[in-house]
């Protein structure tokens, strides 16, 4: 039987059961509809950034600045940084999908300076100057969050040694980020800045030589060493010593000539010491013996750092120290 009589009890009970089967909408499950609804466009929206950023990325890896040309690599390179600069840190940071979004806007920033350097370190040293001066006078934690987000969005840049304008420019930008790295405030801050120049300074570290004389260069790895320094000199500051220990090796490895002469005697004579002093198999004699003859050289002044750019580059660590 197809139709039933509802004025018949089983056609009743029939009746009502369907009714109660029907999903009955309310305003609670309407305004739980929308944010799925909500939801499920935001990743939309996070997915297709993520992929045109790939292949924006795999599209400016081989294309040449004049290929690009100079409107659209400008708009380019504004709709990006603006990304990055304009991003809340706090938000940003408990979303796994927006932090890998982040991600890639400063992965296609790093692929952009490898044609466009000067236009997007110019972007990265201004606002950072900008936003700490904000985070000195107005609200610190939430301009240190902001700031400490920017310059993670720099360790991508691409730095240039040759030809010598490249490097430069290279210079100006590191003697910026060296100044502001001197004046922060905040360990969230200092320890992003401590972070992101040491990758950069291993750039110039594996292919510069002379160029580390340069007077801009030398005084930018100056205040980075003394920072750096001062910001782990003591025990109770080692919880930056993770962040501070690589940067230092790399502030050396990119340090001039005139830096490091100074105190070659004293890291060398406190080097020969401990390992004098830390050798099993000689005896308390024979300790003394090389403790002398290093001291003995120190004051005599035999130790010297490499002559040449050919004995810099072929010298070990602790003849770099």
């Amino acid at each position: 039987m197809l139709f039933m009589d509802s004025s018949t009890p089983a056609a009743a009970a029939q009746s009502h059961i369907c009714l109660e089967k029907q999903p009955r909408v309310t305003s609670g499950n309407s305004l739980n509809l929308r944010r799925v609804t909500a939801v499920l466009s935001e990743r939309k929206h996070l997915a297709l950034v993520y992929i045109l950023c790939r292949a924006l990325i795999s599209v400016v890896q081989v294309v040449t600045r004049e290929a690009l040309g100079e409107d659209l690599g400008t708009r380019l390179e504004e709709i990006i940084f603006n990304s990055i600069k304009n991003a809340d840190p706090h938000v940003t940071a408990r979303t796994p999908n927006k932090q890998a979004n982040m991600n890639m806007f400063a992965y296609l920033l790093g692929a952009l300076s490898n044609i466009r350097f000067t236009s997007v370190s110019n972007c990265f040293a201004a606002e950072m100057d900008a936003m700490n001066w904000v985070a000195h006078l107005c609200d610190q934690k939430d301009g240190e969050a902001r700031l400490g987000y920017l310059v993670r969005g720099v360790q991508f840049l691409k730095l240039k040694v040759y030809p010598l304008e490249a490097f430069k420019d290279t210079a100006d930008f590191i003697a910026t980020f060296s100044t502001l790295f001197e004046s922060s405030r905040g360990s969230s801050v200092k320890t992003a800045m401590a972070k992101t120049l040491g990758p950069l300074l291993a750039q110039v570290v594996q292919s510069a030589t002379a160029e580390v004389n340069h007077p801009v260069w030398g005084k930018a790895i100056k205040l980075i060493l003394s920072k750096s320094h001062s910001m782990s000199d003591k025990p109770l500051k080692s919880r930056y010593w993770n962040s501070t220990v690589p940067l230092m090796c790399a502030a050396v490895g990119a340090a001039p000539q005139e830096l490091l002469q100074p105190k070659q005697s004293v890291l060398r004579t406190v080097d020969s010491g401990w390992g004098g002093s830390h050798t099993a198999s000689t005896g308390p004699s024979c300790q003394r013996k090389q403790l002398r003859a290093a001291l003995m050289s120190s004051s005599a002044g035999t130790f010297s750092p490499p002559k040449s750019d050919s004995d810099r580059a072929t010298a070990a660590p602790l003849e770099m120290l």
